[in-house]
């Protein structure tokens, strides 16, 4: 007769519930309960409440219950570093999109040029466009050169004639 008692699914709910009870109000009671460490100078304090002077201050928490860490926060930031992270998270938003821009022009091209040899063609022809391009500028700036030796001569002719010199 006791084992039908046992076999009963209500009886060995209430079995569980009775001996889940205590380990659950274990847990509720102290969940909140946490233990501070920070560096004052060279000592290390640690408590239970986290004065106003430290909220600032790089520190560890830990469970009361279990002593494991649950969290370590960093110092907060000054004024100086939030700007510099500003900044170089900025920079690496910039760079992303460089690489993005990058990735999508090259997705065109291999999406544009049917084989790697039509490719190459068109880079010999934009090579060809700029050098084509330098070639020009060097010889504007050779051309320039001399339009202003001959200016200079002409100045120095004239000076030393006792002409007026424009």
């Amino acid at each position: 007769m006791a084992l039908d008692r046992y076999n009963t699914g209500a009886t060995l709910l209430m079995l569980l519930a009775t001996l889940a009870a205590p380990a659950l109000a274990q847990n509720k009671g102290d969940s909140g309960k946490k233990l501070y460490c920070w560096d004052e100078g060279s000592r290390r304090i640690c408590s239970d409440t986290l004065p106003p002077e430290a909220v600032n201050s790089a520190r560890q928490e830990f469970n009361a219950r279990s002593g494991t860490r649950s969290a370590e926060i960093q110092r907060a930031l000054t004024a100086e570093e939030r700007a510099d992270a500003a900044l170089a998270e900025a920079q690496q938003k910039i760079d992303a999109a460089a690489a993005d821009t990058r990735r999508r022009t090259e997705q065109a091209m291999l999406a544009t040029y049917g084989s790697e040899d039509a490719l190459r063609r068109v880079f010999a022809e934009r090579t060809a466009i700029v050098d084509n391009n330098i070639n020009t500028a060097l010889y504007n700036v050779a051309s320039l050169r001399e339009a202003l030796a001959a200016q200079l001569l002409s100045a120095g002719n004239r000076e030393l004639a006792g002409q007026k010199v424009s």
